[in-house]
């Protein structure tokens, strides 16, 4: 007899140029896409998405789990997903104060930019960058879990 049952986990695989940062079995996975945050539950329809920087979420343990990234891109497939990304930091990984510096300087050279600026897109990229950084050495999750 078939089992008709519906699957209850995925594979999260998060790589970057350096190799592969995490590799799970998860319940749910929260995403930055560039058109919104997306979750994605075991049995989602494929898909590919953008990401923008911003943090990964997941459950392991029972405990949110929170992935800076910096960009890139998530496959959606039957029972995976796999996200490319340029970087990709844990709490471990950052360096607070850094952050914290990151996100104060682009704040100053947004406040004195024109919104017609070429380097606009990317000081707002790297005050993103910075608040997810942030984020996950705080342990404050942008999502309701």
């Amino acid at each position: 007899m078939a089992d008709n049952s519906s699957p209850t986990s995925l594979n999260l695989q998060v790589v970057t140029p350096q190799g592969m940062v995490e590799d799970v079995s998860v319940g749910m996975v929260t995403l930055p896409g560039v058109e919104g945050d997306f979750s994605v539950l075991p049995g989602h329809a494929p898909l590919i998405s953008i990401l923008a920087p911003g943090v990964i979420v997941y459950q392991e343990g029972g405990m949110p789990r929170l992935l800076s990234v910096s960009g890139g891109f998530a496959e959606v497939t039957a029972g995976r997903v796999l996200v490319l990304a340029r970087t990709c930091e844990g709490k471990d990984d950052i360096d607070l104060a850094r952050a914290e510096k990151s996100i104060t300087d682009s704040e100053e050279r947004l406040l004195t930019m024109s919104y017609e600026s070429e380097e606009r897109a990317h000081a707002e990229e790297r005050l993103a960058r910075g608040k997810a950084r942030a984020a996950v050495v705080k342990g404050e999750t942008p999502y309701n879990l």
